[in-house]
């Protein structure tokens, strides 16, 4: 089954541009966890930015579509990465990981435009860059003893699917090489893309359940 990849693409963008609005709200009239609201807010910002110059790409400057772009992108899930680390209360938890990944990715994603234009090998530094702070992200929410936890078992469980779905796509970019573009069409593009937008989907839900959870048991309290 194939979709149009580019209006895949506007969908994804619109759901984590409408997520990233509501996150927005939540922030703002929060009373409490308002910084970890923050940074989830900061990061549907910055991946729905990101999104939306990737679907401008081929009617912007590579500069802005590509360098930019996933530097948002990836800086919005270093953004998830954060608030979870203060939700758990392990500030600053694997962030010297994240952090150089992502300097390291865009200083290839700088040599792989301009010095050795390639796409597939951008696309396969994107992908292992999210795996990295998707797995820095399990990491982070694995604790002992809390097998009841069901909004924590539900993102390991998504992060878990991003990171297979990034895998795939490193996978996808190696075998198909130059035409692995994020913008080419074809069956397996088109479910990858599917399965990320079941993720930006998700996640929002998810990290607000574990928000509402919380609240939950300090009002029981």
């Amino acid at each position: 089954m194939n979709f149009d990849i580019r209006t895949l693409s506007v969908s994804i963008s619109t759901v984590v541009i409408g997520s990233a609005l509501i996150s927005t709200l939540a922030w703002r009239y929060a009373t409490s966890q308002r910084t970890i609201i923050g940074y989830w807010s900061l990061s549907q910002g910055l991946v729905g930015a990101g999104l939306v110059l990737v679907v401008l790409r081929n009617t912007i400057p590579d500069f802005f579509s590509v360098i930019i772009a996933n530097t948002c992108i990836i800086g919005g899930h270093m953004a998830v990465q954060e608030g979870i680390a203060l939700f758990m209360d392990k500030k600053g938890y694997l962030r010297k990981v994240t952090c150089i990944s992502g300097v390291t990715m865009v200083a290839v994603f700088l040599y792989l435009t301009y010095a050795v234009p390639s796409v597939s090998s951008r696309i396969v530094a994107l992908s292992l860059t999210a795996m990295i702070t998707s797995v820095s992200s399990i990491l982070t929410l694995r604790t002992d003893g809390d097998a009841g936890n069901a909004p924590r078992r539900s993102l390991i469980m998504l992060f878990s699917f991003h990171v297979l779905i990034m895998l795939f796509r490193a996978i996808y970019a190696i075998y198909q090489g130059e035409y692995a573009g994020f913008l080419q069409s074809g069956m397996l593009q088109s479910w990858g893309m599917l399965g990320a937008l079941s993720f930006y989907a998700s996640l929002p839900l998810c990290l607000f359940w574990l928000i509402a959870r919380r609240l939950g048991l300090e009002v029981q309290r």
